[in-house]
């Protein structure tokens, strides 16, 4: 083995590596074990950060296979931990606000940012920051995902099961006829603006609540929450930014795609991929590029400027990103004919249902990786600007 591999570990602070080093030469026999001592250094842990230790099992030279470097196995554990789980409120900081508030939409902004909030949206529908758009669509609550090959792949050869997935197919239209039936805004100080909107949600066992706070920095604190009365497929919220924004990195579960029940084969850290990276071609389009356990991810365009999303009262983060459409995914049979829009689909989720599969092509989840009805489901997130050098 020690002819083969080496093994390297590192020490990670939010991510970072801030120790890092090589264990002895591997002398283990086959069917024994051995003992290895990792030499970090003992510091001091900072509050609100997380580390994580990681060993690794590299490959020392290049082989017919893979090449020098390839990770053969890993292993990875939760060292220390002093994250906040409470968090969820956004500072007074910033330039003071200007509101206009007409029967159709309230702005928000100043001279570094504007920002529209639909009154029958209920939605923020614009947001700009110092002449960039950051935010080109309706960042609305979204309950749906293109379905995957497990979720119909029964259906091809008994159709009888169809009537299996109509008992979920009304979430799809779900988001598109909510409706706004209280919207108000509060201006509690000269740089904070506090809009809580209602909505009723078909099959909603409560009304839907979103609370949107913006400060004079531009930043913007969304909480939801909301109880189905039937078992979801997803919670969480869609939205569109521009194409440019196409470089992404996210401090969570990678660095390929994961679902919460196909996540313990990734590992934690801060992970980096092109749009086109980050995609997963399926044979079939579907559902894909999803992440779990994000405390945070930014879009950036060549320049580094975009925008980041950051998890907030302790309830990490889902997220995917696409160069395409949710009904692109639904309606091309092919890879090729997923289309690449001018924009970036963004999908910022609490969690969507597992994927199933331990009988092939049947979604037959496990309880633990279902998203239950008649239980209330809250999740907060901050959207900020992020600028050239950030």
């Amino acid at each position: 083995m020690d002819e083969l591999l080496e093994a390297r570990w590192e020490l990670t602070e939010n991510g970072k590596v801030v120790q890092e080093g090589a264990l002895p030469p591997l002398t283990i026999a086959p069917s024994s074990e051995q003992e290895y001592i990792i030499p970090f250094k003992k510091r001091e842990y900072l509050p609100d950060s997380e580390y994580h230790l990681q060993i690794k099992f590299l490959l020392k030279a290049d082989q017919i296979w893979a090449k020098k470097g390839y990770i053969l196995a890993w292993v990875q554990f939760r060292v220390f931990s002093t994250l906040l789980t409470s968090k969820s409120v956004l500072n007074e900081e910033g330039p003071e606000l200007i509101i206009t508030d007409d029967n159709h939409k309230v702005q928000i902004g100043n001279s570094n940012f504007s920002l529209i909030i639909g009154r029958d949206s209920g939605a923020i529908e614009y947001f700009k920051y110092r002449n960039k758009k950051l935010i080109t669509s309706e960042l609305a609550p979204n309950f749906w995902r293109a379905p995957i090959d497990n979720d119909v792949g029964l259906f091809l050869f008994y159709p009888i099961l169809k009537k299996i997935l109509r008992n979920f197919t009304f979430w799809k239209g779900a988001s598109r006829k909510r409706k706004v039936i209280r919207f108000s805004i509060q201006h509690s100080s000269p740089n904070l603006a506090i809009v809580n909107v209602t909505f009723k949600i078909y099959k909603g066992k409560t009304k839907y609540e979103s609370c949107i706070t913006i400060n004079g920095n531009g930043e913007i604190l969304v909480e939801n929450s909301f109880s189905p009365k039937k078992d979801l497929i997803r919670f969480g919220m869609q939205t569109t930014v521009p194409s440019e924004f196409d470089d992404i990195t996210w401090f969570g579960k990678g660095p390929h795609e994961t679902y919460i029940d196909r996540e313990t084969g990734a590992w934690t850290g801060i992970h980096h991929k092109t749009i086109e990276e980050f995609i997963h071609d399926y044979v079939h389009p579907q559902e894909n590029a999803n992440r779990t356990n994000v405390r945070w991810f930014t879009l950036q365009n060549e320049d580094g400027i975009g925008l980041r999303v950051e998890a907030m009262s302790g309830a990490l983060l889902n997220f995917s990103v696409w160069p395409y459409t949710m009904e692109d995914l639904e309606t091309a049979r092919h890879i090729h004919e997923l289309p690449r829009r001018p924009f970036i689909t963004m999908n910022i989720d609490y969690k969507q249902r597992g994927v199933g599969g331990d009988i092939p092509a049947v979604a037959q989840l496990h309880e633990e990786f279902k998203l239950k009805k008649n239980q209330i489901y809250h999740y907060s997130f901050k959207i900020s600007p992020v600028l050239e050098g950030d």
